[in-house]
């Protein structure tokens, strides 16, 4: 009898004893709707391409899946009047648009659809923002990046990442590069491969879908090693055009 109870004892501390048990994956879609996701591939804007490639892919997945939606440059909702008066926040315009949580999809997907290329390309910042305060403590925190170039606020996304994979491993960063070439796409594979994640070429729509879907489904976890929530740093803003939006969300059920 005291071995029954000892067995059972020892798995009820292992289920929920643990304060470090990892929970589910949870997943964050970081579109990038930078002003230059207007240039074209093959007479298409990158950033329609891109949504419609990201909406096919999330209308197949299972609907539980944790997921949410943050962007870059483009922030859902602001007047366009505003933007010429908000010169100081062009490096940190990313925000969340859709917290992470189960049956998001449609909602993300009605989301993709408003987008429309404008400002700069904070990577760093948006990569901090989201890993200080987009997920569970003690989920394994999938980010996955659909960017076509790299920082344009100063800062290196590159050192970011490897300070925080110096001290957790319940990251991982999968990233979609449309058209990247040279510096920004070794920038954007080390942030990739020091995740354990890939960064994966594409040039067309087709290429976008494959490299998402193989993203979205490729499973991962790990043991966390939480690290204590820092603020984002405020970057230097540059000289590159920049627009934001506000507040206009589409609401989740």
């Amino acid at each position: 009898m005291r071995k029954l109870f000892f067995i059972f004892l020892c798995i009820f501390l292992f289920a929920f004893g643990n304060e470090n048990a990892i929970a589910d994956t949870e997943t964050l879609v970081i579109f990038d709707a930078s002003v230059s996701m207007l240039g074209n591939i093959n007479g298409q804007p990158k950033y329609v391409i891109a949504v419609e490639a990201a909406k096919k892919v999330l209308g197949s997945m299972d609907a539980n899946m944790p997921v949410g939606l943050r962007t870059i440059g483009f922030s859902v909702g602001e007047s366009i009047l505003d933007v010429f008066s908000n010169n100081s926040d062009f490096c940190q315009a990313s925000r969340l648009v859709l917290p992470i949580k189960k049956n998001n999809i449609r909602n993300i997907n009605l989301n993709l659809d408003m987008i429309f290329p404008l400002g700069t390309t904070p990577l760093t910042y948006a990569l901090q923002s989201a890993l200080d305060s987009d997920f569970n403590s003690n989920a394994f925190k999938h980010i996955i990046l659909i960017t076509d170039g790299g920082e344009s606020c100063g800062e290196d996304p590159c050192a970011y990442i490897k300070e925080v994979t110096g001290k957790r491993k319940d990251v991982r960063i999968d990233i979609i590069a449309i058209g990247v070439k040279g510096g920004d796409f070794n920038q954007l594979k080390c942030v990739a491969q020091n995740t354990n994640g890939e960064i994966i070429s594409a040039e067309n729509q087709h290429e976008i879908e494959k490299g998402f879907s193989r993203a979205i489904n490729n499973p991962v976890s790990a043991k966390p090693s939480p690290i204590a929530p820092e603020q984002p740093k405020k970057p230097v803003y540059s000289d590159d055009d920049g627009v934001s939006y506000k507040n206009f969300l589409i609401p989740s059920n």
